[in-house]
């Protein structure tokens, strides 16, 4: 087997696995979809909360939505910040001359 044809082989490899792994990453999101739905026709009663000395009053469903989009936002601007270190932690910079 030649070197061209076992590069041609590793790439029809890859991109097999990245659809595969497209469809479970698909596959994962509906089901946490289908899940969030549940979640949300299943808890509309109302319920307070109170958080130094501010109170709440909501649908259950939308405290916990409300708190999962903070904490996506929180996490997503955190990973945001470690990537973007450790990005700059790998570049070498220029030499300073003197």
């Amino acid at each position: 087997m030649s070197a061209i044809q076992t590069i041609a082989l590793a790439r029809l490899h890859t991109c097999e696995n990245e659809a595969t792994m497209r469809w479970v990453h698909t596959a994962i999101v509906v089901l946490f979809a289908a899940a969030t739905l549940i979640f949300l026709v299943q808890n509309r009663e109302i319920v307070s909360m109170d958080f130094l000395g501010f109170s709440v009053r909501a649908p259950l469903a939308l405290i916990a939505a409300s708190f999962y989009l903070l904490g996506a936002i929180t996490g997503g601007s955190a990973y945001a910040l470690l990537r973007r270190s450790v990005q700059a932690a790998r570049t070498v910079p220029p030499p300073r001359s003197a």
